[in-house]
C-alpha cells in the first residue's frame, strides 16, 4: 500500500506534501504553494485549509488505498543507546530547522557539538532539560497531529501499564519517543526517594520503594 509522508508546520498553518504527489494532483504548480527542502525530501507547502481537498483527491487517485504518515518532531529526533544514569546523553536529529530551534532554545549553548550541527550532548547536570524537551516537543507534535486528523474521528486512548523492565526493553529497541520517556523515568527513579508519582503529557511514572517496582503508564 502506498505510504505518503506529510509534514505539518503549525506556526505557519501549512502542511508539506511530497512534491511528486503535488505535481500529479495539481498539474502545474499550485499558486498558493511554496517549495522547500527537508533533508532529501522536496516538499510543496499546502495551506492547511486545503488539506481536506488534498485528501479527497488522494482517495480518487489511489483506489486501492493509501496510508498517510504524519511526520512529527519525535520522528526526527534520535537518542543515543546503551545509556546509563550518570552518563552524558547524545541526541541528534535529521535535518530540521524546527528541531534545531527547539534544542537551541532549551539547551545551553555549550551542549551543541559544533562539528555536527544537528547533534547535542546533555551532561548529567543537565538531565532536567529532558523534561523541557519532552513537554515542548509533545505539545508541538500534538498540534501537528491535529492538523492531519480525520474529522469527526474520536480517539480514546487507553492507559497501558508497563513495568520498568519491559519499558527498558522497549526503549532499547526504539530510539525515538519511548527512549526519551524511559530516560526521564530512569532519572526520576534515581533521584527521588520514597514512593512518588510524576505525570507528564501522555505518560505517568510511579515509583514504590516497598515493592521496588516502577510503572510507566503510556496513554
Amino acid at each position: 500500500m502506498k505510504v505518503i509522508n506529510v509534514y505539518p508546520f503549525p506556526n505557519q498553518q501549512v502542511i508539506g506534501i511530497p512534491a511528486a504527489e503535488a505535481v500529479e494532483l495539481f498539474g502545474t504548480r499550485h499558486p498558493e504553494m511554496t517549495e522547500m527542502s527537508l533533508g532529501a525530501e522536496r516538499l510543496f507547502l499546502l495551506p492547511a485549509t486545503e488539506y481536506n481537498d488534498f485528501m479527497e483527491q488522494m482517495n480518487r487517485r489511489y483506489l486501492d488505498g493509501f496510508v498517510i504518515q504524519t511526520i512529527v518532531l519525535q520522528n526526527l529526533i534520535h537518542w543515543g543507546g546503551h545509556w546509563q544514569f550518570g552518563e552524558p546523553i547524545k541526541v541528534w536529529s535529521d535535518p530540521s530547522a524546527e528541531v534545531s530551534d527547539l534544542f537551541n532554545a532549551l539547551l545551553p549553548t555549550e551542549s551543541r557539538i559544533n562539528e555536527h550541527p544537528e547533534t547535542w550532548l546533555i551532561e548529567p547536570s543537565q538531565y532536567e532539560f529532558l523534561i523541557d524537551i519532552y513537554t515542548k516537543s509533545r505539545k508541538i507534535d500534538k498540534q501537528k497531529m491535529a492538523m492531519t486528523a480525520i474529522p469527526d474521528m474520536v480517539v480514546r486512548p487507553t492507559p497501558v501499564p508497563i513495568d520498568f523492565k519491559k519499558f527498558t526493553e522497549l526503549a532499547e529497541q526504539c530510539d525515538g519517543l519511548p527512549r526519551l520517556e524511559w530516560m526521564i523515568a530512569t532519572v526520576l527513579r534515581h533521584t527521588i526517594t520514597g514512593p512518588f508519582t510524576r505525570s507528564f503529557i501522555d505518560f505517568t511514572v510511579r515509583g514504590d520503594d516497598h515493592n521496588g517496582f516502577d510503572v510507566v503508564i503510556i496513554l
